[in-house]
Formats: structure tokens, sequence, C-alpha cells
């Protein structure tokens, strides 16, 4: 995802030195696409589905550059206003440039299938928020809450 993308193409640009020095350097090599790092940074909400299962996803972008390549006929996301990422011609590696693509029970089981991985099918928002009502659970009953509010000077 995102920067893990860019590198698993086979070169990444910087001409401008946004990230430091000016130069390329050599990616992985195991997606047929070329980064070139820009000024503008990509920051959006998207929504779309993965190319080969019509599971829905949603995420953001967040991203400096443009990612170029033949590998990007197989892309790996239809976005509704665009196609991202790419997948290997084996169909074993894919990489995209959303971020939050595992939240979502429907999309995180179809990429973790193939893998023989089977999903928990619980949405992440749901989860994170169990977790943290057991973490307010466990401070409550631990520590003396009202006293640290009054302490803070937010009672």
């Amino acid at each position: 995802i995102c920067g893990g993308f860019q590198m698993l193409g086979n070169t990444i640009s910087d001409p401008d030195g946004i990230e430091g020095v000016a130069e390329m350097v050599p990616g992985l090599g195991l997606l047929n696409v070329d980064t070139v790092l820009a000024p503008h940074k990509v920051l959006r909400p998207v929504d779309g589905t993965l190319a080969n299962t019509q599971a829905c996803v949603a995420g953001y972008e967040i991203h400096a550059g443009r990612t170029f390549g033949e590998g990007l006929s197989r892309p790996f996301l239809k976005l509704k206003d665009a196609l991202d990422g790419a997948v290997s011609p084996d169909g074993r590696l894919f990489g995209c440039y959303v971020h939050g693509l595992f939240n979502a029970p429907e999309a995180r089981a179809a990429i973790l299938a193939p893998c023989g991985i089977t999903s928990n099918g619980i949405a992440h928002d749901i989860f994170v928020d169990q977790r943290l009502d057991e973490v307010a659970a466990a401070l409550e009953q631990h520590l003396d809450v009202p006293g640290l509010m009054q302490l803070s000077g937010l009672a």
C-alpha cells in the first residue's frame, strides 16, 4: 500500500528532491510500474471495488507522486473515478495507493482468501471501538478517574 506499492515497481524517481537528494532509485521490480515523486500531495477519500471480486472498498489516498507503466493495465481497484494499483501477471502480488483496505470485512475476506486465510468478518471500526471500551473499563476499575480529572482541571 502506498509507499510499498511504489517500492514494488521498477524505479522511484525524485527529480525535485522532495524526499532528499534528487535521484532515481531501483525498486524491487515485482510490478512493471515506475513512480515519479512530485511536490503536489494527493489526499482524498475514495471508494469503489476490488477489481477481481467486486468487493466494496473505502479508504483514503495520501501520497506524493504518480505511478505509471504497463502493470497498471491490470488494476487492483476500480474506484468510482479512477483505476488504482497493479496486479502481477500471475495474480499473486498487488499494490495500490489506497489506505484502509482491510477495514471492511468483505474486502478483507476477498484479499485474504487466496492466501488461505479466513477473515474474522468484523468491521475494523467496531473491533477498535470494542477494544477501546475494554481499555476504558479497565481504567475506570483500576484508576481514580474523578480524582485524575480534578487534578487535570477537567472536572
